[in-house]
C-alpha cells in the first residue's frame, strides 16, 4: 500500500529551501452557500516554487491554522523549472482534493470550512486549464466549482462540504471512499497540462530608447511629483479669443524654466538658456506640450505648457508616448493579459466582483501596468483573428474601466456614466478607442448605443452606427457578434459579471463560462409563471434574440440542469396554446450601478 501524501514526504522531495510556506490570505466569506458556476474565475495564480505531479503541478504553501501546514496546492497548468521534479509516486491516496479557480468566493469559503475544521487539503486549481475544468465536468456532472473530493467521491461543492462538516461525516466519508481520484480524472490530469506557469512576459520595456529619452522621462516624472514637482494650477484667459475656455493644469513657460533650473540635474542654478533648452527637449520627447499645441517651449510668462501625464483629452495610455520596440498584437495582448492577472488576483475581493480600486491604483503594478498599457499605441490590430480580437477587445474593456476608475473615479449617476464610458480610452493601433467605442462599435458589430438619443425614443433602427464608413477602425469589427459579451464585459457596477481574464486560444470555453456564471443568477418560479432576468438582457435584448421567447431560449441553453428543465417546460406550455396562465411573466430586477469596489 502506498502511503499518503504528508509534509515529510513533500520535504523529502523538494529542499525546504525552494518551497514557500505562506499563510492563506484572509478574506470575507459571503453568507450564500451556493457554490458558483464552474470556471467563474479565469486568474490563474503564479506560484513560486512547485514540483510535477505527473503533468500537474503540487505548489505547497498553503499553510493552514491547525494542521500545521498540512494543506497543499495544485496548479493544473504544466510547464517546467529549476524547482520542479517529475513524481513517480502513485497521486493522491485518501485525501481530500479540491478543484477551484482563484478568485471564486466559494472555493475560499469551501477552503475556510476545511482550514476550520483541521482538515487537509490539496488544492487543485484549475483557473488557467479550461480544458480540464470540462473534463472535469464531464466526469463528475457538476457545473460548478468548488469541486470536493474525498479520496476518490465527489462529495459536492462549498454548501454540500460545509454540510458534511457540520454533520460530523467527513472523516467517516473519507475512510469509507475509494482510495484515489478516478482514473479518468487522473489521465486527464496529466493529458491537460494547459499553458506554462512560468512568469508571465514582460512588456517590451523602454530598454529601445536612448539613455538620454530615459532620463527625461524621471525628470518629467519629478515635476509631477505633488512634493517636490512642479506648481501648476487651473487658468482661464490662455486660449486667444476664448477668455472664458479653462485650461486644467497648466504652467507658464518662464515658472517651468525657473523649476528646471533649480532642480533638473546637470542644470547650473544660473543659467536659464541651459533650462529652456531642456524644456524644448522635454517637448521633443512629448512629455510636455504646449496647451494649444500651438508653441515651442519658451521661457515666457504668457506661454502655457502641460505635462503629458496632466493631459486631460489624451488616452488613459498616452500619459508617456510609446518610444520602445512593438511586438506582435497577440504577444501585446498576452502580456498585458498576464499583468491585470497579476492586479486581479493582488486587489479584487473574495467574491470576484469588488476591486480595492484606493490600494491599486496606489500600487507599484498599476503603475507599471499603466506603463506597459502605452504599447497599444503601435499595435498592429490587422494580424489578429476574430478570437484574437474578441479575447483581446474584452480583455482591453475590463482594463480600461478599472484604469478609468482609478484615475478619473467612478461616475455617481446617468450624465457622469455617459461621459465616463464614452470619455475614457486607450489609443490603439494609432486610434482612440473609448469604453463605448470598443463594446458597441468593435464588440457588438458596430451597433449603435442603447443611449442614443434616438434609441431612446423608440426608434434604434434609424440610429447611427458606432463607426461610419469613412471611419478606418470599422476595419476591426468582429463579426458576427457573439451575444456573450455581455456576460464577459465590467462595467464596475456590482451588477455587473464577475471580472475574469480571456485568452483567443480558450475563448469557446471562456465566454461559455462567463455565460453559465451570468445566467446562473436568473431567477425561476415555476409557480408564478415568472422569470426574473438581469437587466442587461432588456437593454440588450434585440442581441440575444428577436423575442422575449428568444431570449429565454438563448439564456436555457447556460442554466443548470435544474433550472433549464424548469424554465423549457415553461416555455412549452406557452407556445402549446393561448390559455394565458401558462404566459410568462419576465421580470428584470434593477440594476446596481453603485461601483464595485471593496
Amino acid at each position: 500500500m502506498v502511503s499518503t501524501w504528508n509534509f515529510a514526504e513533500i520535504c523529502n522531495t523538494v529542499p525546504v529551501s525552494s518551497v514557500d510556506f505562506r499563510p492563506p490570505r484572509t478574506a470575507k466569506i459571503s453568507n450564500a452557500c451556493r457554490p458558483c458556476p464552474l470556471r467563474c474565475a479565469l486568474v490563474p495564480r503564479k506560484p513560486k516554487s512547485t514540483i510535477l505531479l505527473g503533468k500537474v503541478r503540487i505548489r505547497p504553501g498553503i499553510v493552514t491554522q491547525r494542521n500545521e501546514g498540512r494543506a497543499f496546492a495544485l496548479s493544473a497548468d504544466g510547464g517546467s523549472s529549476s524547482a520542479e521534479k517529475e513524481l513517480s509516486v502513485a497521486p493522491l491516496h485518501k485525501e481530500i482534493v479540491i478543484f477551484t479557480t482563484s478568485s471564486c468566493k466559494y472555493c475560499k469559503q469551501a477552503k475556510r470550512a476545511l482550514v476550520s475544521s483541521g482538515m487537509e487539503y490539496f488544492e487543485v486549481d484549475v483557473s488557467n486549464n479550461l480544458l480540464l475544468l470540462e473534463k472535469l465536468r464531464i466526469i463528475t456532472g457538476r457545473f460548478t466549482v468548488p469541486q470536493v473530493f474525498a479520496g476518490g467521491t465527489c462529495v459536492g461543492g462549498a454548501d454540500d462540504l460545509e454540510a458534511l462538516i457540520a454533520a460530523g461525516g467527513l472523516e467517516q466519508c473519507l475512510a469509507d471512499a475509494p482510495s484515489t481520484l478516478p482514473a479518468e480524472l487522473v489521465k486527464a490530469m496529466s493529458e491537460n497540462p494547459g499553458a506554462s506557469a512560468d512568469a508571465p512576459p514582460k512588456a517590451a520595456s523602454v530598454g529601445g530608447n536612448s539613455q538620454a529619452y530615459l532620463d527625461l522621462c524621471a525628470l518629467a516624472d519629478r515635476m509631477h511629483s505633488d512634493s517636490a514637482g512642479l506648481e501648476v494650477a487651473d487658468r482661464r484667459g490662455v486660449r486667444r479669443g476664448l477668455p472664458w475656455a479653462m485650461e486644467r493644469r497648466c504652467f507658464s513657460g518662464k515658472s517651468a524654466t525657473t523649476w528646471l533650473m533649480n532642480n533638473a540635474p546637470g542644470v547650473v542654478a544660473s543659467d536659464r538658456q541651459a533650462a529652456a533648452e531642456l524644456g524644448r527637449a522635454l517637448q521633443e520627447a512629448r512629455l510636455i506640450a504646449h496647451v494649444t499645441s500651438s508653441a515651442a517651449f519658451c521661457d515666457d510668462e504668457e506661454v502655457y505648457f502641460r505635462l503629458q501625464a496632466d493631459d486631460p483629452a489624451a488616452a488613459l495610455n498616452m500619459k508617456r508616448v510609446w518610444r520602445g520596440p512593438v511586438r506582435p498584437a497577440n504577444e501585446v495582448a498576452e502580456s498585458l493579459r498576464r499583468r491585470i492577472e497579476g492586479l486581479y488576483d493582488s486587489f479584487l475581493g473574495s467574491n470576484g466582483r469588488a476591486v480595492d480600486y484606493e490600494a491599486l491604483a496606489a500600487s507599484d503594478e498599476f503603475k507599471e501596468f499603466v506603463i506597459a498599457t502605452g504599447e497599444l499605441q503601435r499595435v498592429d490590430l490587422f494580424d489578429m483573428s476574430r478570437d484574437d480580437l474578441v479575447a483581446f477587445f474584452v480583455n482591453v474593456y475590463n482594463m480600461l474601466v478599472i484604469h478609468g476608475t482609478c484615475a478619473r473615479g467612478s461616475p455617481k449617476n446617468t450624465a457622469e456614466r455617459l461621459k465616463f464610458f464614452g470619455g475614457i480610452s486607450y489609443h490603439i493601433g494609432g486610434h482612440d478607442y473609448s469604453a463605448d467605442d470598443v463594446e458597441h462599435g468593435v464588440l457588438r458589430s458596430n451597433a449603435t448605443t442603447p443611449a442614443n438619443p434616438i434609441a431612446l425614443a423608440g426608434y434604434p433602427q434609424y440610429a447611427s452606427a458606432t463607426f461610419s464608413q469613412q471611419d478606418p477602425r470599422r476595419f476591426h469589427v468582429v463579426t458576427p457578434m457573439d451575444p456573450r459579451i455581455h456576460c464577459a464585459l465590467v462595467c464596475g457596477a456590482k451588477s455587473c459579471p464577475p471580472i475574469r481574464v480571456y485568452s483567443a486560444n480558450t475563448l469557446e470555453l471562456g465566454l461559455k463560462a462567463a455565460a453559465e456564471a451570468f445566467c446562473e443568477e436568473t431567477e425561476i418560479d415555476a409557480d408564478q409563471k415568472t422569470v426574473k432576468l438581469s437587466k442587461i438582457f432588456f437593454w440588450y435584448a434585440k442581441d440575444f434574440g428577436p423575442t422575449t421567447s428568444e431570449v429565454l431560449k438563448w439564456i436555457v441553453q447556460y442554466l443548470s440542469p435544474e433550472k433549464a428543465s424548469a424554465l423549457n417546460e415553461m416555455i412549452a406550455l406557452e407556445s402549446e396554446g393561448d390559455d394565458e396562465t401558462n404566459e410568462i411573466s419576465v421580470v428584470y430586477l434593477d440594476y446596481d450601478w453603485s461601483v464595485n469596489s471593496k
